[in-house]
């Protein structure tokens, strides 16, 4: 696990299992989100000159997605929207159950990036109706500066001056 606000760049994940899945993006209709709190703390190199398309390994950024969802069956499983680019550290997932204040890392659980932007966790027992809190650690890099898709990293010029 890296610690939010590390100075050293977080390793990127080779462990990603893709899943193809139906056409459809929605979240499953038992499961419905209430709040979300995100956190993103972002790292890059100004130094790099205008114009330039590659980017420094301190370009990247990290964060915390804090999400309360309410699941009105009991479900072996839930999903979040998230691209494949996007790292998620697996070993620092933790659930709440809100109702009993039950807190646990998700140890047991398989997690699965889906192609349509969809991130999967099925768990070993299953979660019964009630309202959950999910706490997900999460890092990954700006890709090249003609990357203008997503979160991104991009220049420009304003009297003269870089920004």
């Amino acid at each position: 696990m890296f610690s939010l606000g590390s100075s050293s760049t977080p390793p990127i994940s080779t462990t990603t299992t893709f899943v193809e899945v139906e056409d459809d993006i929605r979240l499953p209709s038992f499961q419905n989100p209430v709040n979300y709190n995100l956190e993103i703390k972002v790292y890059f190199d100004p130094t790099l000159p205008l114009g330039t398309t590659t980017i420094s390994p301190s370009d990247r950024f990290e964060g915390r997605a804090i999400i309360d969802f309410h699941i009105t069956r009991s479900t072996k499983y839930i999903i979040f929207h998230c691209d494949s680019s996007l790292v998620i550290d697996e070993n620092a997932i933790e659930l709440s159950n809100l109702n009993t204040s039950q807190t646990g890392l998700m140890q047991n659980s398989q997690h699965y990036y889906y192609i349509n932007q969809l991130f999967r966790i099925d768990f070993p027992n299953n979660l019964q109706p009630g309202l959950y809190r999910i706490k997900l650690d999460y890092y990954g890099n700006y890709g090249p500066l003609t990357n203008l898709v997503g979160f991104y990293r991009t220049r420009y010029t304003e009297d003269g001056v870089i920004k």
